[in-house]
C-alpha cells in the first residue's frame, strides 16, 4: 500500500492511499464468490451462474463493496502510519474499482493542533483569604431569624414598611381585568419586593376593612409582554393588618431551621462551616476566572474549522431547546450562529488548551476523585443524595460530563500549586461583592418544574449560582401571574430560610407566609 498526505492548509490533509491490484482482485473474487452461492437467476441452478454473466448483471454491487472493504481495512492503518489524527470522519473521493487493476482514493481531513500551550506555567494569581467572622454568622442568624417572623393580626393597626397585610385585590388595565392581576387572601409584606415597584409603599397607612386603589405601571422588561410598560389600577381591600414578631435566639429557632441536634450554638457552627464552603467556591472560581482568562489571551492561533463548527452545533442546539418552535426563524438560526461563534472558538481553545496540559503534566482523572466530585453534587440533595449518584452513575454521556469537570479541576489545581500566587486578605463581605453578579443570559432560565414538585435548580437572588431545591408546588400568584416557589433548599445555608427567588420569567416570586414551607 502506498500512502502519500498532501497539506492543503493548516489543518487540511489529503490523504492519497493506493492498493496494489493483487490485493483488489482477490477481494474481486471473494465478493463476486460469495454473490454467485447466495444469487438466483431464472436458466442456472444455484451456484452455477457463469462468472460473466455475474460481472455483467452485479458489477457495481461487487465493486461498491469491494471500496468499501478497502477503504475500512486501509484508511485507519494509513492515519497510523502517517501518525496522523483527524478531527472528523473523511471526505472520500474514490477511484474505480477494476479487477487486476490499482485501487487509488483520496480521504480529505482536518487533523488537531499541534502545539504546546503557553503561560501555563509560573502564572501569576491574586487568591483571596478569608476568615468567617461572628459577624458573618451574625447575619445569616438575623437572615433566619427574619425568615421566621411569625405575623399577628391588630385591630385599628395603620400598616407600616415590614407588617403584613391580608387583602384581596383586582387590577385592571385601560379599565379591563387581566389575567393573573387578581387575588383573594393573599398575604403580602410591605417592603418585601414582590409585587413590583411601587406597589408596596402605597399600601403603607391602610387600616383593616379600608380600600385602596394602587396605581402602578409596569416595568418595560417585565415577563408579560402583554403587560410591560402599561399602566394599571389595583383596587385593594385590606382584611388584616399584622404585627411582626422576630422569634427569640434560642433552640426553638434552630430547630425551625433544621438542626434537630445541638440547639443554637449547634446552627452557628453549620453556618460557619457551610459558609466556609461558600467562601472557598468563590475563591475557586475567582482563581478559575484568571487562568481561562490568561490562557485565553496567551493561546489565541488559528483553529480547526471542525472543531469550531462542532462546538458551534451544540450550542446552537442547546439555545435551540430554550425556544419556542415557532421562533426559531432561518434569520435568527443565522444570526445566533454568528454571535455564539466567538463563545464556541474560546470553548474550543480552552478545551485544547486544558487537554494537552493534562496530558503533558500528566494529570488525571482517578475514580476517587470521581466519587468525591459526585458526593460534593449529592451533598446538595440531603436524604437523596444516594439516588442522585445511581441516577447519573446510570447515564454514560452525564458521565463523560463529569469526569471533564474533574480533569478541568484537577488542572485548575496544578496551575495555582505551580503559580506565582499573591493572597490577599478579604472580609466574606467584600469576597461576596468581587463576584460578577450579571444576569442570566436570555433564554438560559430554567423552566417551571411540573406542578406536584421534584429536584430543581434555582437561580440565587442578585447571584449567577444555582442551588438545588425541592420545589413542592409552583402556582401563579401576584400581579401578572408571578409564580411562586414553595421549596426545601438543599445547599448552603440557603437551606434554614423562607426566601424570595427569581422566577423563570425573571420577576420576583414571593413565598406567602403561611405556605412557606422552606426549611
Amino acid at each position: 500500500m502506498e500512502v502519500t498526505v498532501e497539506e492543503k492548509g493548516t489543518y487540511d490533509r489529503n490523504l492519497n492511499i493506493t492498493i496494489p491490484a493483487e490485493r483488489v482482485s482477490a477481494l474481486w473474487d471473494r465478493e463476486l464468490g460469495r454473490l454467485g452461492q447466495n444469487v438466483r437467476l431464472p436458466g442456472f441452478r444455484p451456484g452455477k451462474v457463469p462468472r460473466k454473466v455475474l460481472e455483467q448483471r452485479f458489477g457495481g454491487q461487487v465493486a461498491a463493496g469491494v471500496a468499501e472493504d478497502l477503504f475500512k481495512a486501509t484508511y485507519f492503518e494509513a492515519l497510523t502510519q502517517k501518525g496522523l489524527k483527524p478531527i472528523d470522519m473523511p471526505r472520500l473521493t474514490l477511484g474505480r474499482v477494476v479487477r487486476g487493476e490499482t485501487f487509488s482514493y483520496t480521504a480529505a481531513i482536518q487533523v488537531f493542533p499541534d502545539r504546546q500551550p503557553e503561560g501555563y506555567k509560573d502564572m501569576p494569581l491574586q487568591r483571596p483569604r478569608v476568615e468567617i467572622s461572628d459577624g458573618d454568622v451574625d447575619q445569616v442568624v438575623e437572615r433566619i431569624r427574619s425568615s421566621n417572623t411569625v405575623f399577628h393580626a391588630e385591630e385599628g393597626r395603620r400598616a407600616a414598611n415590614g407588617d403584613q397585610v391580608l387583602m384581596d385585590f383586582e387590577g385592571r388595565v385601560a379599565g379591563e381585568l387581566f389575567p393573573g392581576g387578581s387575588a383573594k387572601d393573599y398575604a403580602l409584606t410591605l417592603g418585601s419586593g414582590h409585587f413590583i415597584p411601587g406597589f408596596e409603599s402605597q399600601l403603607e397607612g391602610i387600616g383593616p376593612g379600608e380600600e385602596r386603589n394602587v396605581e402602578v405601571t409596569f416595568p418595560g422588561n417585565y415577563h408579560n409582554k402583554d403587560l410591560a410598560g402599561k399602566p394599571a389600577v389595583f383596587s385593594c381591600t385590606v382584611k388584616q393588618v399584622r404585627r411582626p414578631e422576630l422569634p427569640a435566639l434560642d433552640d426553638t429557632l434552630a430547630e425551625k431551621a433544621g438542626v434537630k441536634e445541638g440547639g443554637f450554638e449547634k446552627l452557628r457552627s453549620e453556618i460557619r462551616v457551610q459558609l466556609e464552603k461558600q467562601a472557598q467556591g468563590i475563591v475557586e472560581r475567582q482563581l478559575k476566572k484568571q487562568i481561562l482568562d490568561q490562557l485565553l489571551t496567551r493561546n489565541r492561533f488559528e483553529l480547526p474549522s471542525q472543531l469550531v463548527d462542532r462546538e458551534l452545533d451544540a450550542l446552537m442546539e442547546r439555545a435551540k431547546g430554550e425556544k419556542p418552535e415557532a421562533e426559531r426563524t432561518p434569520q435568527w438560526e443565522e444570526s445566533l450562529r454568528e454571535k455564539l461563534r466567538s463563545a464556541a472558538e474560546d470553548r474550543v481553545i480552552l478545551g485544547f488548551t486544558i487537554s494537552v496540559v493534562a496530558r503533558t503534566e500528566a494529570v488525571e482523572v482517578d475514580e476517587a476523585s470521581v466519587e468525591s466530585y459526585l458526593d460534593d453534587m449529592g451533598a446538595q440533595f440531603g436524604e437523596h443524595a444516594a439516588q442522585m449518584k445511581s441516577f447519573i452513575k446510570g447515564n454514560k454521556e452525564r458521565m463523560e460530563e463529569i469526569r471533564g469537570a474533574v480533569l478541568e479541576k484537577k488542572v485548575m489545581d496544578w496551575i495555582v500549586d505551580h503559580g506565582q500566587v499573591t493572597d490577599l486578605p478579604r472580609t466574606f463581605a467584600d469576597l461576596v461583592k468581587d463576584q460578577e453578579h450579571g444576569p442570566l443570559p436570555a433564554g438560559c432560565r430554567p423552566p417551571p418544574p411540573p406542578r406536584g414538585g421534584g429536584l430543581f435548580s434555582l437561580p440565587i437572588p442578585g447571584g449567577g449560582d444555582f442551588l438545588f431545591a425541592r420545589v413542592d408546588f409552583l402556582e401563579p400568584n401576584g400581579p401578572g401571574g408571578n409564580p411562586t416557589w414553595d421549596a426545601t433548599v438543599r445547599e448552603n445555608w440557603f437551606r434554614y430560610c423562607k426566601a424570595s427567588f427569581e422566577t423563570p420569567c425573571g420577576q420576583p416570586g414571593g413565598v406567602p407566609a403561611d405556605r412557606h414551607g422552606i426549611q
